[in-house]
């Protein structure tokens, strides 16, 4: 008989989360908004159920650096519920919460006077004993300063002074892969920082559930943020029990490793069609094609997009958008991303492409540094009035 300890790991909430137009019904706020916080309480009650003895978040529990009153309400809500359980929460900050100057405070200092939550946010490693469990957690939160991040590193090895040494991070490690998102304020971290003599380490930052090395995992995040993890087939947490007793074992090293659990909770589906490339299907099929996909994917709740290349421009000009908004009408979001060919440019611009203005307007903004601010309210704020000044069927644009 094996007794454990029970740990959860879990990343990248992103409470604050919003995105498109579509208004939960119950509440009237943001559809999207909603959804991330549905994800999250059902992990609190699944944890306060299963009562893990430990439960490590590592980084980006709210989704930019001054969440609003009702995220933090949310979040400090759901935090307290788990510390009347009894049970402690480690909790470091990632980039979307840590701000880049210092003296713009952190909103994790509302944490630091709940029992058994543990904030690491102050741009340096930290050390959480827990006598009780026989374990000591070595956190890195998100560093704004590289001198920082490097003494961090530095400090990152156990201690042999305790039975079991976790291991936290927010980074995007590189080496074989790299696990990088491409954000503004992110760092990079070589996988040979990866101290093989920690029993697991905790990563957050990149979004999908995945094995880094033989003890390093990213959780993946709770929810979808946009569609570059349209992919990503399951969301939820991870479980590791690690071995306090083996009753016959003559060596207990032989569960140093432990194997990890992966936890599904129910997401709402995101999902990318298939593109449609104009170059290869007779013009009166385009608009066929579209109606067929959309018909093919059920739309009711979901988030749907299609993209379509190499689209004369006289073909985008006779598109029925008013048809494809009746087929989406209970999708929660849709959208088409158009590749339009300038026709008339004439032979000597043949092939060159470019793509319709909230399209580019987008891609634009994506590129942008902006520093406290909610990029994506910013963007549909653009796309919202560039729709109001004529451009109407940049609605399916993302």
């Amino acid at each position: 008989m094996v007794l454990t300890l029970k740990i959860f790991h879990l990343a990248d909430t992103h409470l604050g989360f919003s995105a498109y137009n579509k208004l939960d019904l119950d509440s009237g706020l943001n559809q999207r908004e909603m959804d991330f916080y549905s994800v999250f309480q059902e992990f609190v009650d699944y944890a306060i159920s299963a009562k893990p003895d430990l439960i490590l978040h590592s980084g980006d529990f709210f989704d930019s650096v001054r969440p609003t009153n009702r995220a933090i309400s949310f979040g400090m809500d759901q935090l307290l519920r788990l510390a009347d359980a009894g049970i402690p929460i480690i909790m470091i900050a990632g980039n979307h919460s840590t701000p880049r100057l210092r003296e713009t405070g952190s909103v994790f200092r509302l944490f630091e006077h709940i029992d058994n939550v543990y904030p690491i946010y102050k741009n340096q490693y930290e050390v959480v004993d827990l006598p009780k469990l026989e374990l000591k957690v070595h956190a890195i939160p998100h560093c704004t300063e590289l001198e920082s991040l490097q003494d961090a590193l530095e400090q990152f090895k156990p201690d042999d002074n305790t039975k079991y040494n976790i291991g936290m991070l927010h980074a995007a490690v590189v080496g074989v892969k790299a696990f990088r998102w491409s954000e503004f304020n992110e760092i990079e971290v070589p996988s040979g920082f990866l101290n093989k003599d920690f029993n697991y380490i905790a990563l957050g930052h990149y979004h999908e559930f995945c094995k880094v090395d033989e003890n390093a995992y990213y959780s993946g995040s709770l929810e979808r943020i946009n569609f570059l993890e349209a992919s990503h087939n399951i969301k939820g947490f991870i479980e590791i029990n690690l071995p306090t007793e083996v009753e016959g074992a003559q060596n207990e090293s032989e569960c140093f490793y432990p194997e990890p659990e992966f936890h599904e909770l129910p997401t709402r589906p995101m999902v990318e069609l298939p593109i449609i490339d104009c170059s290869v299907i007779n013009h009166n099929e385009i608009s066929i094609e579209i109606n067929n996909r959309i018909e093919n994917v059920e739309p009711t709740d979901k988030i749907i997009r299609i993209k379509i290349q190499n689209l004369p421009m006289h073909v985008y000009r006779s598109l029925d958008f008013n048809k494809y908004r009746k087929l989406t009408a209970d999708a929660l979001h849709f959208e088409i991303q158009y590749e339009v060919t300038k026709e008339e440019l004439g032979a000597a611009a043949a092939g060159v492409k470019f793509e319709v203005l909230g399209t580019e307007f987008k891609n634009f903004y994506a590129n942008e540094a902006i520093e406290g601010l909610n990029k994506d309210r910013l963007c549909k704020l653009g796309l919202d009035y560039l729709t109001k000044v004529g451009e109407t069927k940049e609605k399916y644009v993302e």
